[in-house]
């Protein structure tokens, strides 16, 4: 349903109401707020309280998020960008997530550029705790995962850092060729720090890493959502 059509709706449903407005009970004042909010917050209405309203662009009804294009030459996990918006379009509902040779339209993100910023205090890796190289292992079977000692990595890291990416967001129509949305999104995360996660207690540069990991994957999210958003807006 269009903008035009759902206001000439919601308008056909109070003027229906208005020469007994006087004489409804509070039963039925509420029953018709109900009714109102329930238009409101159907996905078919699609509408906002602004001079646009969400709606798949005109005979999209698929869409298919290609592999993320990355050339910003930094070590950053984009699969997880890929994997959120993914999930975003299913989580916004108008359009049916397919494989490329189904659906109506194609998503395509470059990370065109991406830095991360080391900050806070500086943490030293040395050798394993105890000062000696893993044994030499000569039986016929491995033994259990808990007996293996883990390797730390010698280097210095510091302990926090900040992120900042651009991505250009590009939805193709498959059948027409045609650009249906294109923008480029500049993030910058908060603050993150190399905290304690299970096994990485003694190894600065594992806390270090699961910490990047973490920012990414939660700026992407939200990133995601805003890509997703802004194909629907009309």
């Amino acid at each position: 349903m269009g903008k035009m059509e759902f206001i000439k709706v919601i308008k056909n449903i109070l003027h229906s109401f208005r020469p007994n407005r006087e004489a409804m009970n509070p039963f039925s004042r509420h029953l018709l707020a109900i009714t109102v909010l329930i238009c409101l917050s159907q996905a078919s209405c699609a509408y906002r309280f602004s001079n646009s309203y969400i709606e798949p662009p005109e005979g999209i009804e698929s869409i298919a998020v290609e592999a993320i294009y990355d050339t910003s030459r930094e070590v950053i996990s984009h699969e997880q960008l890929w994997q959120q918006v993914q999930e975003a379009v299913i989580k916004d509902g108008h359009l049916q997530l397919k494989d490329r040779s189904e659906a109506d339209a194609l998503l395509r993100l470059h990370i065109m550029d991406a830095n991360i910023a080391p900050a806070g205090e500086s943490r030293q890796n040395g050798p394993n705790p105890d000062g000696k190289d893993p044994e030499v292992y000569g039986r016929n079977y491995p033994p259990h995962p808990n007996k293996m000692r883990p390797l730390t990595q010698a280097g210095q890291f510091k302990d926090s850092a900040q992120m900042r990416f651009v991505v250009l967001a590009e939805v193709v129509n498959l059948r027409t060729r045609a650009i249906l949305h294109k923008k480029k999104y500049n993030v910058t995360t908060d603050r993150y720090y190399a905290t304690y996660q299970g096994n990485t207690k003694n190894n600065w540069f594992l806390r270090y890493v699961e910490a990047t990991d973490s920012a990414f994957n939660d700026a992407s999210e939200t990133l995601a959502a805003k890509i997703i958003q802004d194909v629907m807006v009309q």
